[in-house]
């Protein structure tokens, strides 16, 4: 037969066959040279010299085949002997439980556990695993008290009831002893029967033998104090008490802080040892406050008061009172206009000058008619340097008796 040949390398297969099937196999590869013999063997897929190859798992890769070795996580590592054949970043976690594949620094999930009471401790009865927190979970678990915010654990009351609380008279945690009508802890552990046919006597001890006296205290029994037959209360209803009623109609020692008065008198009122007295009206009253005041002309109880001018009027005074202060002018038996007195300043803040004709006489009157100064002087005098602030009346009289009287003000 002819065979052309290609330019450059060329293979022929040489194939004998026998009775048992395809046996010595051959190869000739010619160049352009000649040709040369090399191997016929069959990779793994068949092929005659073909480049297929059996990885470390048993599969047949390469050449022909289209296949290659399994490393799921290409970590290098085929995953039949990679023990985790898909852990992508060789964290030891696998994926779906690794909560970030691509950093080996990241794992599995965290363990969180049910917090139903928001204690800060969850139950360990419900925990779910997760990346991240779930709303109503914590990290913690051991709550075994899951719906009582106060306690983890039962303790001797067990869940939602309060430590100390449970416990029974005899200090047994939901214990069955109480208190009978004796108020003794009985029943329970205490190996005492309750008592239900117990009183209280007057100290309030249950079963006690305590009882009120003829003095109407509680004596006897766990009160310390001996029983009294014969006994009376004083005057401050004290049984038995000391207390008497002294000269003023008093109850007074005993208990009563009150000092016994043996020299006691009565009143305006009627009243031992009251306070009430009689003042310059003739008026029994309970205090100063209410007593009678001088008026200004020096009446007590008099109706007598300054005028708008600063006068003592009415009353007894026999001075019409002046209403308006327009009017308010100096008066006397002569007018101002006629006379020949002259009084200033008026009003002065230390002292007044008197000028007249000839000689005088003066006399100077507070407004309710006390004479606080007087004296003579001749056409002119000062006087007023010891008035005290306030009105006063000045009365002048001549040697020809004329009398002038002039409101001065000492401001």
């Amino acid at each position: 037969a002819t065979i052309d040949f290609n330019e450059g390398l060329n293979t022929i297969e040489l194939v004998a066959t026998t009775a048992d099937g395809i046996a010595n196999l051959d190869q000739l590869n010619f160049t352009a040279a000649g040709f040369s013999a090399g191997s016929c063997d069959q990779d793994c897929n068949g092929d005659i010299a073909g480049t297929a190859i059996t990885d470390a798992c048993g599969k047949c890769v390469g050449g022909n085949t289209g296949e290659t070795s399994e490393d799921e996580d290409g970590d290098g590592i085929l995953d039949c002997e990679d023990t985790y054949p898909n852990d992508f970043d060789n964290d030891g976690v696998v994926t779906g439980e690794d909560c970030d594949d691509n950093n080996a620094s990241v794992g599995a999930g965290t363990i969180w556990y049910e917090d139903t009471d928001n204690d800060g401790i969850g139950y360990t009865g419900s925990q779910i695993t997760a990346c991240t927190q779930p709303a109503g979970y914590v990290s913690i678990g051991g709550d075994n008290c899951p719906n009582d915010i106060n306690k983890s654990a039962p303790g001797n009351c067990g869940c939602g009831v309060e430590e100390g609380t449970c416990e029974d008279c005899a200090g047994v945690p939901n214990g069955e002893a109480s208190y009978d009508d004796c108020n003794v802890c009985s029943g329970g552990t205490t190996g005492i029967t309750p008592n239900s046919t117990c009183e209280q006597d007057c100290a309030g001890v249950w079963g006690g033998t305590a009882e009120v006296d003829n003095c109407e205290v509680c004596a006897g029994g766990t009160t310390g104090i001996t029983p009294n037959s014969s006994c009376e209360q004083d005057c401050a209803g004290i049984w038995n008490g000391t207390a008497e009623v002294d000269d003023c109609n008093v109850c007074a020692g005993g208990t009563t802080g009150i000092a016994p008065n043996s020299t006691c008198e009565q009143d305006c009122n009627g009243e031992w040892g009251g306070t009430a007295f009689e003042d310059n009206c003739g008026n029994c009253v309970a205090s100063q406050n209410e007593a009678c005041t001088q008026d200004c002309f020096g009446d007590w109880g008099g109706t007598a008061s300054e005028d708008v001018c600063g006068t003592c009027t009415g009353g007894n005074t026999g001075v019409t009172p002046i209403t308006d202060p327009q009017n308010c002018v100096a008066t006397g038996i002569e007018d101002l206009e006629d006379s020949q007195v002259n009084v200033y300043p008026n009003p002065s803040t230390k002292v007044f000058h008197i000028k007249t004709e000839g000689v005088f006489t003066y006399k100077v009157y507070t407004i309710s008619g006390v004479e606080v100064e007087h004296g003579q002087g001749e056409n002119e005098i000062i006087l007023g340097e010891a008035l005290v602030p306030g009105t006063y009346l000045l009365e002048i009289i001549s040697e020809a008796s004329n009398v002038t009287i002039i409101k001065i003000v000492r401001q």
